[in-house]
């Protein structure tokens, strides 16, 4: 059976393959495109559970606490000095950004930055407070291993 694309301007046999291999092309490329999203989604899952799994392990004796407990207060301080220096950094970016190449349209250059800025420190945050929960736990598990 023989499908005509005439009405898509190629109208013989060589430019309707050549609008198949287009179409399949495009299919691809947008397959292509889902695949890091895909990978995302599923680091973000494994994360979480090992985030979970390292909560629900014991935290160890009280001295053990006692210790995480300063480990996480001093992690706290050093976040809170950081990030008020980097979202004052970031802020001026962002207001550089929006001059150069925002300035009379949408702002969505300065809006990424700020958006991408967030969710860096987001990660750094998170980040620190699963590995502070980590750190007890983990001494935990050697010494009674």
């Amino acid at each position: 059976m023989y499908i005509s694309f005439s009405n898509v301007g190629f109208g013989n046999a060589s430019g309707n393959l050549r609008f198949l291999r287009i179409v399949k092309l495009k299919v691809l490329l947008m397959t292509i495109e889902l695949v890091p999203i895909g990978a995302g989604i599923l680091a973000l899952l494994v994360a979480a559970f090992l985030a979970l799994w390292v909560n629900k392990q014991p935290k160890g004796t009280p001295k053990m606490q006692e210790i995480y407990s300063a480990i996480r207060e001093g992690s706290y301080a050093y976040m809170k000095r950081q990030y008020k220096t980097i979202a004052i950094i970031a802020l001026v970016l962002a207001v550089i950004l929006y001059a150069v190449f925002d300035l009379g349209k949408m702002p969505l250059t300065s809006a990424a930055f700020l958006l991408g800025a967030f969710a860096s420190l987001a990660a750094g945050w998170l980040s620190m407070e699963v590995a502070t929960r980590a750190n007890v736990r983990t001494l935990l598990m050697l010494l009674y291993r």
